[in-house]
């Protein structure tokens, strides 16, 4: 299990999923594919085989690979190749997928049950033959035994099968299991994707917060809810108060509201509850807070008091 730590403090963790020994170099390092559960899956088999963990066998030096092939001296040639491929330390040179390494095996099974007939006739005696004393010719095993079927079978074969019916039944369980690892493996980068918009999101309001702060704007509050006198224009307010306020009731709205201007509050306006940002004595300080909460996406009203 791996933690780090992002730039606000927060701590992702992660996790390696793997049996010691069986894990390919790649997913050590925490990058799994599709031929890191092929290469788990050959050890799996090879520990099935011989009983032997894959620390338990010698590397050889001239490439690195485990020396497994040495405990099991009657394994099928084919099977063998076929072990040897799926546990390869280089990615491109193992299986890319379930299905090559199934192919594979099957075309195991198909040689090793290509086999010759053994053919075995009964002495005759050296004087003529009739048809009392004629014995025909019958299939036999190397061991002098009969075979109804007329073929033989050797003795091992019966074995191989029931091994790679064995190896088959892996492939498909491992098959089940690779695509849970995969699925997990996507919702875990889906996660870290939207952890990231969620920061990138935090990182531009925090920005735009501070760089409003820093205008530094004179603000200067007097005591709440002031006479109104209908709303007279703007542009004829001459040395008049002038108050700011935002119609919301967004709980959200709040807290931008009160980051931007610390001293607002609700208050009542025409019947309705508002937020009061401030009543400005100098018009361009009421103009400037107007352009700043508009940037953060309010509508504010501007009121001309007497």
């Amino acid at each position: 299990m791996g933690a780090m730590t992002r730039s606000n403090g927060s701590t992702v963790s992660s996790v390696v999923i793997g049996t010691r020994g069986f894990m390919a170099p790649e997913q050590s390092a925490g990058r799994t594919l599709f031929s890191s559960d092929l290469y788990a899956l050959g050890l799996t088999m090879i520990y099935g085989l011989t009983g032997k963990y894959p620390m338990e066998f010698t590397n050889n030096p001239a490439t690195g690979e485990l020396d497994w092939d040495s405990s099991l001296p009657n394994i099928p040639a084919h099977l063998k190749t076929v072990l040897q491929k799926a546990i390869k330390m280089e990615v491109g040179q193992r299986y890319s997928t379930a299905q090559d390494m199934y192919l594979a095996l099957h075309q195991s099974q198909s040689q090793t049950n290509t086999q010759d007939t053994v053919l075995v006739a009964p002495a005759n005696n050296t004087g003529g033959m009739n048809s009392s004393s004629y014995n025909p010719t019958v299939v036999v095993s190397p061991s002098g035994q009969n075979i109804s079927q007329g073929y033989y079978q050797p003795a091992n074969q019966g074995n191989n099968n029931n091994i790679i019916v064995i190896l088959l039944t892996a492939i498909l369980v491992a098959l089940g299991v690779s695509g849970g690892f995969f699925a997990m493996e996507q919702m875990r980068q889906n996660q870290a994707k939207l952890d990231g918009i969620e920061q990138e999101k935090a990182e531009e309001e925090q920005k735009l917060i501070e760089e409003q702060n820093s205008q530094g704007e004179n603000i200067e509050f007097d005591s709440p809810d002031p006479p109104i006198n209908n709303n007279p224009p703007i542009d004829n307010i001459n040395n008049q108060l002038i108050r700011v306020i935002v119609m919301t009731n967004n709980p959200a709205d709040e807290i931008i509201i009160k980051q931007l201007y610390p001293d607002a509050f609700r208050s009542n306006y025409q019947g309705q509850m508002v937020w009061q940002v401030g009543v400005f004595r100098i018009r361009q300080n009421a103009i400037q807070a107007e352009q700043t909460l508009i940037n953060v996406g309010f509508n504010p009203i501007l009121i001309p008091q007497n």
